[in-house]
């Protein structure tokens, strides 16, 4: 999902990202974090962001 990321911004947690991509012709909104430490993204959540 995050191949086809659209664009990001800021989550309301610090040092969090959310990642708008698209997933089956759908909005999600995947939660990420760096670890700078392991130099790895960590997802902390992804969720549909459209309403069915």
């Amino acid at each position: 999902m995050l191949d086809r990321a659209t664009s990001y911004r800021r989550d309301v947690v610090e040092g969090r990202w959310v990642i708008i991509t698209r997933h089956h012709r759908r909005r999600w909104e995947v939660i990420v974090e760096p670890d700078p430490d392991a130099k790895v993204l960590v997802v902390v959540t992804a969720y549909s962001a459209e309403e069915d």
